[in-house]
Formats: C-alpha cells, structure tokens, sequence
C-alpha cells in the first residue's frame, strides 16, 4: 500500500509535468505531438523519482520506459476516444488528457512493481 501512495504521489507530480508541457506544447504543436513529447517528459520525470523513493532503487531504465510506452498506450487511446466523443467543448481535450493519465495509472504501477523494480 505505501508503494502505490508513493506511486500516487510520484504520478501526480509527473501530470502535473505532463499538463505543463502540453499545454504549452500544444500552443505551437498539433495535439497530438504535443501529448507524446508531454509524456516523454513525464517519463523522464517519474523515472527518477520512483527509483530513488517509491521502490529505492535497482530500476531497469529500459523496463520502466517500456512499461510506460504499454500504459501510454491506453492513455493516448482514451484521450482521442474522449477527445473526439468531447470535441463540442472548450475544456474536451483536458478532460481526456486527465482521463487517459488516470486510467493508465494502475497498469503503470503494477508493470514498474512486478517487473522493473522486482528484486
């Protein structure tokens, strides 16, 4: 359980890395490259702080940005799905950036526990 809160924790911060940057990516990019260079940075960010906090070490770089890449894959799925179903609003692509990160969460998790942390 302290894992996934630190996890929580760790996450909450790479959104808000992740929402910085597409935000103001997406002022001279398209979306869509907007959120993949957004989420690169995350990577990078989340990376560091769940091997130093979350799970103390030993964290297999390549793993962890492989996991990443699977959770992205829900997590830009859902955001074109919700983007598009939302497109009538002003906040649409927000709400499906926030869905997508959420939603890719859980996998991310059990993913860097089970095989990029695992002793």
């Amino acid at each position: 359980m302290k894992q996934l809160f630190l996890y929580s924790i760790a996450s909450s911060f790479g959104f808000v890395v992740d929402l910085c940057a597409f935000v103001l990516l997406s002022q001279w990019l398209h979306i869509y490259p907007a959120r993949l260079l957004a989420f690169l940075l995350s990577i990078a960010f989340t990376y560091e702080i769940n091997n130093r906090i979350t799970f103390t070490g030993n964290g297999k770089r390549w793993l962890y940005v492989l996991g990443q890449c699977k959770g992205f894959l829900i997590n830009f799925g859902l955001f074109v799905w919700v983007s598009q179903a939302l497109n009538e609003l002003a906040w649409g692509d927000y709400i499906a950036f926030t869905v997508g990160c959420f939603a890719a969460l859980l996998f991310n998790f059990f993913f860097a526990r089970r095989f990029v942390f695992s002793r």
